[in-house]
């Protein structure tokens, strides 16, 4: 790595459970692991999923650096490492050295990879209006939720903390199910209580996660 174009590369030595850069962060520096082992996972609905072991001569962070995105998924050492830190201006001019056609195709192969991140997040909770349907349904015939003059209330703190634990969602995944179920009426959201309005469409809507359940393929 003695190109003059990696003017200020910087080899950093990281101890185990030391970070490089978590999902989300807006860092664009590549790294290229001269000895140890990185690894790189997703956090979805809570869950980490593994995505990869990268070790000697290996490279991470490039999806953020291709594309200028936020980082896709997290980089953290599992033993005692070292890397060869890029900043993010000698890996442009670098970049800029390839011909245009490489640098589209390094583009488009990192927009697929953004897409299957997206997919990755439908999948583990990204849509979960249906799983909360279905739950809210149950939770309307319980002490929980009281009969009102505009439906069955459940105080909106006590319902979000419920969803994230019982189906192991991110808040931020139980606010937006919520909002499309008051966009569609099935919900009322406001001074913190969630009303349901429509008990049967709430049910009608919940009984697709258990039609999908049955028609999954084993694997």
């Amino acid at each position: 790595m003695a190109d003059a174009s990696l003017s200020s590369a910087l080899k950093v030595r990281i101890e185990p459970g030391t970070f490089l850069f978590k999902e989300g962060d807006s860092s664009k520096d590549l790294y290229v692991v001269q000895f140890g082992k990185i690894r790189i996972y997703k956090t979805e609905a809570g869950v980490e999923i593994d995505l990869a072991e990268v070790g000697a001569g290996g490279v991470v962070g490039e999806v953020a650096a291709i594309d200028g995105g936020t980082r896709s998924a997290s980089g953290v050492a599992v033993e005692t490492s070292e890397v060869l830190v890029v900043p993010i201006e000698d890996f442009n001019r670098i970049l800029n050295k390839i011909p245009d056609w490489f640098r589209k195709i390094a583009t488009i192969l990192v927009q697929r990879l953004r897409e299957v991140n997206a997919n990755i997040h439908r999948t583990m909770g990204g849509e979960c209006a249906a799983q909360i349907a279905a739950l809210m349904a149950l939770m309307t015939s319980s002490p929980c939720a009281s009969s009102g003059p505009e439906g069955f209330e459940i105080a909106q703190k006590n319902l979000e903390n419920e969803l994230v634990d019982v189906l192991q969602l991110q808040l931020s995944d139980v606010t937006q199910a919520l909002a499309q179920l008051d966009k569609q009426g099935l919900v009322e959201i406001g001074k913190g209580k969630v009303v349901v309005k429509n008990r049967e469409k709430l049910e009608e809507l919940g009984k697709s996660v258990f039609k999908d359940t049955q028609s999954a393929p084993a694997t």
